[in-house]
């Protein structure tokens, strides 16, 4: 079985706490799957996660956001 992310640890892993990571899974911004009460996070949608949130010096100084 892959190593997948338990919502504390992808919390530490972003710096967020994980209510905010509820709020990401919630809004769709970051995929989880739902197995018994918890949630799994594997290491790919938490990469893909964070390259949604890459935000390059010209678009952050035209205050594009993604």
């Amino acid at each position: 079985m892959p190593k997948v992310y338990k919502v504390p640890e992808a919390a530490e892993a972003l710096n967020v706490s994980t209510r905010t990571v509820y709020e990401y899974i919630y809004q769709g911004r970051l995929r989880a799957a739902k197995i018994g009460n918890k949630w799994a996070i594997r290491p790919a949608w938490l990469d893909a996660f964070i390259e949604s949130c890459v935000v390059t010096m010209a678009a952050a100084d035209k205050g594009e956001t993604p």
